[in-house]
């Protein structure tokens, strides 16, 4: 169950969860509906995701040298990030250092204090997914209109579901991260209920770790 909302707290905007109730939007309206009550238990994935954070915070106090952490400052310096409202800040060269080799590291990629040159387009092309019978999976696309791969080196995928209709949409975190995959254009996901509904969503991650935006898009198993 979910309520739209207008001033949620007492306040212009909100979200993430007070108490047993999660603030969020939906189609750009401010919603509130029951807290997730799942768990995060430490998984070997979280945990190799915290040894990497930590590896970079050490990297950054302790490795870099200070000609490097001023171009990471200088970089900074020309971006613009959001944070969960969609409120606009300026990083600081250790956010971005952080953000990017964090990417690199999930994607298998080496990290130095070198800022890395990106090779471009990472939020053209067409998600698209499709069931297929022989073998039985659905199939995730994400490429150019033509067919090519894109130049980015990698891109993600995140899976919510099943769930028994289509009206279902799923909140935050609902997503778990499924894979991810380097130059190619189709993922695959088996192992999927008959009849149950699923969402995907997917993003290109370029070499210099940055990060495109998510695409989304529903299926149901048939």
């Amino acid at each position: 169950m979910s309520a739209i909302v207008r001033g949620p707290l007492h306040s212009e905007q909100a979200s993430g969860n007070m108490g047993s109730m999660c603030y969020t939007t939906w189609r750009g309206i401010s919603v509130v509906r029951s807290a997730w009550s799942g768990t995060y238990p430490g998984t070997a994935k979280q945990l190799a995701n915290q040894a990497i954070m930590t590896t970079l915070t050490q990297m950054w106090g302790l490795n870099l040298t200070a000609s490097q952490r001023d171009q990471w400052e200088d970089l900074a310096s020309q971006l613009v990030f959001k944070n969960r409202l969609g409120q606009s800040y300026k990083p600081s060269g250790y956010n971005v250092f952080i953000q990017r080799n964090f990417q690199r590291e999930r994607m298998g990629w080496s990290t130095t204090g070198d800022i890395y040159a990106g090779n471009g387009a990472i939020d053209d092309g067409n998600f698209e997914l499709n069931t297929d019978l022989g073998p039985v999976n659905v199939e995730i696309y994400f490429r150019q209109s033509d067919l090519s791969a894109i130049a980015a080196g990698a891109w993600e995928i995140w899976k919510a579901g099943p769930y028994d209709t289509q009206a279902r949409k799923p909140i935050e975190p609902e997503y778990k991260y499924l894979k991810h995959g380097h130059n190619v254009t189709v993922q695959y996901d088996s192992g999927l209920t008959l009849s149950k509904w699923y969402w995907y969503r997917a993003r290109w991650i370029d070499i210099d770790g940055r990060t495109g935006i998510f695409r989304a898009g529903q299926i149901q198993f048939v």
